[in-house]
């Protein structure tokens, strides 16, 4: 979801190249959902990290990950590396931090500059999978007044709510020479994160933002993608 931010940020320097798979980060686990077959999301996640060990030219690799499966019940994570399963939220943060950890040093370690972008905030209406969705907004609603079909959390909550999910991307790069983007201060301004500001819509839903607000992250990323790595 942040591809026109990456695009705005390099558009002058480099040619940009976006893969994406959907709720498959590129981060060194096997994820059981239940909802599919989990080899499709594997062979994503090993052919696109061997492609990119193989072309060692330097170019910027930058992950943007959710890390929604952490807190999801009904997901389980597998440690490749060890075989361990983990289907507790602690268990699960584990593997995930070590998956991540992987990737990032063996990208790393083929001379590519890595940014990781900071979690965003999530708007769930169920604790797990159940999120926010403006298409169940009534129109009568949204001609009233966006506000009344647009969830807000304070950023202290938000940051409570996703502390295991944070805590976890923060372990998986200490210490590696990855560079975190942080984005949560410019998605809650003056301490208040909100699906829109003013009368504009930030989130499509209740984890992606829009493409008009990954547009306007571009400058942020421009500054972001200009600091060193190691």
């Amino acid at each position: 979801m942040y591809d026109l931010a990456v695009i705005g940020a390099l558009q002058k320097t480099r040619r940009v190249q976006v893969a994406t798979w959907s709720s498959c980060p590129l981060i060194d686990i096997v994820i059981e959902s239940g909802r599919r077959d989990p080899a499709g999301c594997r062979r994503y996640v090993t052919g696109s990290t061997s492609w990119l060990t193989s072309h060692r030219d330097g170019a910027p690799v930058i992950l943007g990950m959710s890390a929604a499966e952490l807190s999801n019940p009904r997901t389980a994570l597998i440690d490749p590396a060890t075989g361990e399963r983990a289907t507790s939220a602690a268990e699960k943060a584990k593997v995930w931090t070590a998956g991540l950890r992987r990737t990032v040093l063996a990208l790393s370690a083929a001379g590519h500059p890595v940014y990781v972008v900071q979690i965003a905030p999530h708007f769930p209406v169920t604790p797990y999978e159940d999120w926010w969705n403006p298409a169940d907004c009534p129109n009568w609603k949204l001609r009233t007044s966006l506000s009344t079909c647009a969830p807000s959390i304070s950023r202290a909550q938000a940051d409570r709510d996703q502390r295991l999910l944070l805590d976890a991307q923060a372990n998986a790069l200490q210490g590696t020479p990855a560079r975190l983007i942080v984005v949560r201060d410019a998605l809650c301004p003056n301490a208040r994160c909100a699906v829109n500001q003013d009368t504009e819509w930030i989130y499509r839903d209740g984890v992606h933002i829009t493409q008009a607000e990954s547009w306007r992250l571009r400058t942020l990323f421009a500054r972001a993608l200009t600091q060193p790595t190691s």
